[in-house]
């Protein structure tokens, strides 16, 4: 529902963003971080063997199969590898490696990251230059992007 919304959706990520959170991130029209943020897909760590199982799940997690596991629920196995390529969205799928805000910025994840303590003010700043823009334009530009028209094609509607 998020992505099929009219106006832009920014997601602001600021401390840990993973397995659920990021999949609801990544259903934003883009990302920023906190220069403090970690994300990830983590669901595949679940049933892995230590050292790789998180600690909530030290003794096996009753949820989860001995073999096999677990994989992102909510979209993330389509919407990762549409922003940073099926390449990198498998390293991190196969990993359940949760990373920096710095090295999601490179790997096009995030659009910016902010210093934790302007975070804030910063995101705000960003949310209102976006919001003195002119709503229906907002509306039509996201629109072509998303859906990947252009100004010159005839609208499929």
């Amino acid at each position: 529902m998020m992505e099929r919304l009219s106006v832009p959706v920014i997601a602001a990520v600021h401390g840990y963003a993973v397995g659920g959170g990021l999949e609801l991130a990544l259903a934003a029209d883009f990302i920023v971080a906190s220069d403090d943020a970690k994300m990830g897909l983590v669901e595949i760590t679940l049933s892995a063997r230590p050292p790789y199982r998180p600690k909530m799940t030290e003794d096996g997690d009753p949820d989860q199969p001995e073999f096999g596991g677990s994989a992102p629920g909510w979209g993330g196995v389509k919407r990762l590898p549409a922003r940073i390529g099926k390449a990198l969205a498998k390293e991190l799928l196969f990993t359940g490696a949760r990373i920096d805000a710095e090295r999601a910025m490179r790997l096009g994840l995030v659009n910016d990251v902010y210093p934790a303590d302007e975070f804030d003010k910063r995101v705000g700043e960003l949310a209102e230059r976006i919001a003195a823009m002119n709503r229906y334009n907002l509306r039509l530009v996201k629109e072509l992007v998303t859906y990947g028209y252009d100004w010159i094609e005839p609208h499929p509607s």
